[in-house]
């Protein structure tokens, strides 16, 4: 059973009923708090609700936000425990559980076992590990009157003992009101002085170190017993510790919590897993954009460093999620340049997030998690802020339209998202707003297959790949996996440059050494001697890289020991190599707007709007065309106007599918663009936490770290023909 009232059913309601529906729950039901509650549940037709005559907490606006700690939060936990003791008071056996829970397993087996136990009570706990051995899936073995129990998920047997431990459980609230949430209020009563010293209860008692429960505070006659984590799971043993796999538990259900502050994070959380229901323009959005991560190699020994190295580990994890998120800045810039929703690729984490101090980059224990994993998005971003949309105004040029295909997918579809013009009387400048979808979304069966269906692969040359590794713009294959190395990914380096081997000579850093010496480097990766700088950041026309089905690789073959690296690059074929391809520069913006619309695709220069729905890609000297879902950028970087000319054939496509955005993207034309751009980035970009005391004071670092979402080195643009350093 789960108890809500509108505030909580608009949130998690429906897909609460999804998932249990999935399990094979078929006893489940939604006690309704108020009328509109109970409407919605009886809309989905499904029955398996009642409507409880409980004096309604109105709602108010300074209530109506729902979040941990509020007055309407508070009040709505003690409703669930009145409610759930009238149902208990019947004679049932009750199963209860939060409506921001995900269920997986039907769990009506596995708490039969347990009818004739000595414990009344099983509940889940905040704990972040179990002490359970492995393949044996059983209450929490470790139960003791020390952990923090939580009152999310529980089982109550129906007994004499359970009644009053429930007529007790509610009386803590008629005598104290200001005792908390509902979870305080039963801590305080089972676990006596060991809950914060408060002794009112008296104190729990522990029979054997052994057994698998303790006796309550008030009543040592009842029996409480925790269930683990690994199989009644939070966010952190799910997501970060994944802790069913590594002790071969089964997963019967995830709660929620420990994942983020807000009830956005939550619900994120749930669209990763394909089971979060949206309204049914969610999955029509108009056309995407999707990427691929470039990922750093985890050195080997990584999930084995002690804890006495934690300040390693998380210097990987920063550097490691900057790489990743500079990549999604690159990909956002392109996706708002092109107005197309971005999907989000998997991002993974090497060191877990929390509001107080980590060990070796887990919580609390130093072996209860495996690294790599895949980020719940609250790890690295301001999930509330991402979510609402990044509005970014300034741009002077309209996004493409297509009359008989909008934002929903029909005719009477919602207008675009890029909105204006604003003019004032100067030229037209429109506002977009950047929109995402979770990394499951193009999997998710409610997402249209003909999305998938009508994608285009953007690649780009080994040659331009090459030239930004030696930049360091992007991670060299060959040192992805050493740490030392890692640490001076995107940064300028400092090392001394030599002419000569007898003789160094300090690095002078200002902005016109530092291009000079990126204008070198690059002119000798493309195999030109001239260090001047006179020699363009060029294309390979005619480059064709062949498809390969299986580059992209699987988040499950990097976690069995793939090191979580992008396949190389395959070589061009020697027969390729041997036409001597002739090398073009990148055209400036107003021949790449002149030239890319090839005869079946036009542009009406008023209305900016394509006239032919499905154009014939063909090799342009911006890219090659292996076939018409594969192409190879032969000229890159490009700045916002560069990309949105260049694609303009590819803008029928309903997914744009990049595999190195950081490679194509040189920043934007308009200087007060990129900074408007840059700002909305940095808003929406999280930080990590938290060092323990003892190495804050030891190495003189702040408990947090910032994230850098905005790149400091952007590659070349044919403007300047040269690396730029952001201020």
């Amino acid at each position: 059973m789960t108890t809500c009232d509108k505030l909580i059913w608009e949130m998690f309601g429906p897909s609460w009923v999804h998932a249990v529906e999935l399990a094979n729950i078929t006893y489940w039901i939604v006690i309704a708090l108020d009328p509109e509650t109970s409407i919605a549940a009886a809309s989905l037709g499904k029955g398996h609700c009642f409507n409880v005559p409980l004096k309604r907490h109105q709602i108010t606006p300074q209530t109506e936000k729902f979040r941990w700690g509020s007055d309407h939060w508070t009040r709505r936990t003690w409703d669930k425990v009145r409610v759930a003791n009238a149902v208990y008071s019947y004679g049932f056996h009750v199963i209860h559980s939060d409506t921001d829970a995900t269920w997986f397993r039907n769990p009506l087996p596995f708490f039969s076992q347990y009818l004739n136990f000595e414990s009344d009570f099983l509940l889940s706990t905040d704990l972040t590990m179990t002490m359970n051995p492995k393949n044996i899936t059983d209450v929490e073995r470790a139960t003791h009157e020390h952990m923090n129990l939580n009152t999310g998920i529980y089982f109550i047997r129906y007994s004499e003992t359970g009644l009053d431990l429930m007529k007790k459980w509610i009386s803590v609230y008629q005598k104290d009101p200001h005792v908390g949430h509902d979870q305080d209020g039963f801590n305080s009563l089972v676990r006596g002085a060991a809950f914060r010293g408060d002794a009112k209860y008296g104190a729990a008692r522990k029979d054997s170190s052994i057994a698998p429960y303790f006796r309550a505070a008030f009543n040592h006659s009842v029996y409480i017993s925790a269930l683990p984590t690994s199989s009644f799971a939070n966010t952190y043993t799910f997501c970060n510790a994944r802790a069913y796999e590594l002790f071969g538990h089964d997963l019967f259900v995830v709660h929620w919590v420990w994942g983020g502050s807000t009830t956005h994070s939550k619900i994120q959380n749930i669209r990763d897993l394909g089971l979060y229901i949206d309204p049914p323009e969610y999955y029509h959005p108009r056309r995407l954009l999707s990427f691929e991560l470039d990922q750093l190699a985890m050195p080997s020994h990584y999930n084995s460093i002690p804890e006495s190295q934690t300040e390693v580990m998380i210097q990987f994890h920063i550097k490691a999620a900057n790489y990743q998120l500079q990549q999604f800045y690159a990909a956002a810039a392109i996706a708002m340049s092109l107005d197309r929703v971005l999907v989000l690729p998997t991002f993974l984490c090497y060191c877990s997030k929390n509001w107080y101090m980590t060990v070796a980059c887990r919580i609390h224990e130093a072996n209860n998690a495996l690294f790599p994993f895949k980020c719940p998005l609250s790890q690295l971003m301001r999930v509330q802020r991402i979510l609402a949309g990044v509005q970014v105004s300034g741009w002077s040029y309209d996004a493409p339209q297509f009359p008989d295909l909008g934002r929903s997918g029909s005719k009477a579809a919602a207008p675009d998202a890029s909105t204006g013009p604003t003019t004032g009387g100067g030229p037209k400048i429109f506002n977009r707003t950047l929109e995402i979808r979770e990394r499951s979304f193009l999997t998710n069966h409610r997402t249209p297959k003909s999305y998938m269906e009508d994608r285009v692969v953007v690649d780009v040359s080994d040659k331009v790949l090459k030239a930004l590794r030696e930049m360091k713009i992007i991670a060299d294959e060959a040192a992805k996996g050493d740490i030392s190395v890692v640490t001076q990914l995107s940064e300028l380096s400092t090392s001394k440059v030599t002419e000569n081997k007898e003789e160094t000579k300090p690095l002078n850093t200002t902005v016109g050494n530092v291009h000079k010496l990126m204008r070198k480097m690059l002119n000798v990766v493309l195999g030109k001697e001239d260090s001047t700088g006179s020699t363009l950041f060029t294309s390979e026309a005619g480059h064709i890289i062949p498809v390969d089905p299986n580059r992209r690789r699987t988040f499950e073959s990097e976690v069995e020991g793939d090191k979580g690296i992008k396949s190389s690059k395959k070589e061009a074929s020697k027969e390729t190599e041997k036409k001597g391809l002739e090398e073009k520069p990148i055209p400036a913006p107003n021949k790449l707007n002149s030239s890319l619309l090839n005869e079946t695709s036009t542009l009406d220069s008023d209305k900016n709007t394509l006239t032919n729905e499905k154009p014939v890609l063909v090799t342009t000297e911006v890219y090659s065309v292996t076939n018409q879902s594969y192409i190879t950028l032969t000229t890159a970087p490009l700045n916002d106007f560069q990309l949105f000319s260049a694609f303009q054939p590819l803008a029928s496509k309903k997914i744009i599918h990049l595999k190195w955005p950081r490679a194509m993207f040189s920043g934007f034309q308009d200087e007060t663009l990129e900074k408007g751009f840059d700002l909305g980035m940095r808003n929406v970009t999280s930080y990590w936490c938290c060092r323990s005391p003892e190495s804050q004071k030891k190495d003189h670092l702040p408990s947090e770290a910032l994230f850098t979402i905005v790149p400091p080195l952007m590659p070349p643009s044919s403007d300047s023909k040269t690396p730029r350093i952001k201020e």
